[in-house]
């Protein structure tokens, strides 16, 4: 398990550089843009630091925050991503994000593996991407999560085996000088969603969870969509749109 796990440190506790640098000013304004929305975190205060030996991205970290609107829960956010290191830099336009029901260290953890693929790909990491990914249960029976699809050794729960990086769907846009930015959130899919997917396009399998009344809570116990009734007929008729008549329906949907 990474290091990080182990460090949850209050905002006025972290190392504090320069206040007139550019970097400080424009890094307190997003915190500012996401509180603004959000509120403080949960619990107030507290950030995760996050750190590579291999890479570099300054202040990068993980925040929490409960969220009353609908779908009500806590939001689990990066920040650093969309964080100019100089004067117009080219950044990132989303931060990372999980959605749960309740407060589970996986979910932070599932966002350093999120950073640490980006940092692997050099950044080629963008809305719509794929990655296998599933739940399991370390020796001491705590709920995890991984990035993998080799899943042999793995007490694997649930039957999520993927997930995609998909517009978040309360379509939060953060308000900064160096420009907004928003979220791109984990919606965990089952094998045969996936499939469903690569028979069309995400767009059509996004589509179909919203229809059927599923959120982007990334629960690890959710049963496929398939599994409930009246799923296969709504398929046959999204399946037959074509990817913009689907992609602007969820647009629509927001």
């Amino acid at each position: 398990m990474p290091d990080f796990r182990k460090i949850g440190q209050l905002v006025d506790q972290l190392p504090q550089p320069n206040p007139s640098s550019y970097w400080v000013r424009t890094w307190e304004e997003r915190g500012r843009a996401v509180k603004t929305l959000l509120g403080d975190t949960e619990p107030p205060g507290m950030v995760t630091p996050f750190s590579w030996k291999e890479y570099l991205l300054p202040g990068a970290c993980a925040m929490t925050f409960h969220s009353p609107s609908p779908p009500a829960g806590y939001i689990h956010m990066t920040l650093g991503l969309t964080q100019p290191v100089s004067d117009g830099e080219k950044t990132f336009p989303w931060e990372f994000a999980v959605r749960t029901h309740d407060n589970p260290e996986w979910a932070n953890d599932l966002l350093y593996q999120l950073l640490t693929q980006w940092h692997w790909e050099k950044g080629e990491v963008w809305f719509g991407s794929y990655f296998p990914f599933c739940f399991f249960k370390d020796r001491g029976g705590k709920l995890w999560s991984g990035i993998s699809d080799d899943v042999a050794g793995l007490k694997s729960v649930g039957t999520i085996r993927g997930l995609y990086l998909w517009t978040d769907e309360r379509r939060l846009s953060f308000k900064a000088s160096t420009g907004d930015f928003g979220l791109l959130s984990v919606v965990g899919v089952t094998e045969d969603e996936g499939g469903l997917a690569i028979s069309t396009t995400p767009a059509h399998l996004m589509l179909l969870l919203r229809r059927m009344g599923i959120s982007q809570v990334c629960d690890p116990y959710r049963s496929s969509v398939l599994s409930i009734p009246g799923a296969t007929d709504e398929w046959r008729r999204i399946e037959s749109m074509s990817h913009d008549e689907a992609f602007d329906e969820l647009q629509g949907m927001a």
